[in-house]
């Protein structure tokens, strides 16, 4: 008994092939299609991450200059802000201290503004009625810490407190001001602001 194997010709062998060929391009042409689109698709997000600008707070008089992100801050920022909300705070004449006094109340906590109002308007008949001016020096470079949930900064320097042309006191004191993060604002746009505020006389002098 013969047994019949099937035999193929060339042509149907050659057929063959190419029909796989062709499958295999099929299958390679769809793997290298979406290759081809993930590529595309993360090279549009960089060049979007790239090219978007990001929010920024320019802070103009500032003892340090930089630039202050919306929501990451530094500690140099911290200490920056609070030289500058210190040196407005303690320098001012009979002229400027309701204004000196008004932009250093938009930077501070609501339950510490409550506790400045408190004896504010004596404090500004007094320094109008006797013409008192404060001068403050900074004694050193200032010391600035984490502290919790913001920062904590301490100032040491030489105050002077005139009656007119007459200086009247000269103390040698050191500040500490406890600042807190906060979300900025179009008046406050550091993203800080002043949680406390303590003043110690280490020397005092009479001239």
């Amino acid at each position: 008994m013969t047994q019949a194997y099937p035999v193929k010709s060339q042509s149907s062998l050659y057929f063959e092939r190419y029909a796989r060929a062709e499958q295999q391009r099929a299958v390679f042409g769809g793997i290298i299609c979406i290759l081809g689109l993930v590529c595309a698709a993360l090279a549009t997000a960089l060049c979007v991450a790239a090219l978007r600008p990001r929010p920024i707070h320019y802070i103009a008089a500032v003892p340090v200059s930089g630039i202050s992100y919306p929501g990451q801050v530094p500690l140099s920022s911290a200490a920056s802000f609070t030289a500058a909300w210190v040196m407005d705070w303690m320098n001012y004449t009979p002229d400027t201290a309701g204004g000196v006094y008004e932009r250093a109340l938009a930077m501070v906590m609501p339950a510490f503004t409550a506790k400045i109002r408190a004896g504010l308007a004596a404090e500004l008949e007094k320094i109008g009625g006797d013409w008192l001016a404060s001068v403050f020096t900074l004694k050193g470079v200032p010391q600035c810490r984490e502290n919790g949930p913001g920062f904590e900064a301490v100032f040491e320097g030489e105050r002077r407190v005139y009656m007119g042309k007459e200086e009247m006191s000269r103390e040698d004191v050191r500040l500490t001001v406890e600042v807190r993060r906060v979300t900025p604002t179009t008046l406050n746009p550091y993203g800080l602001a002043v949680e406390d505020f303590r003043k110690e006389r280490a020397m005092h002098e009479k001239v």
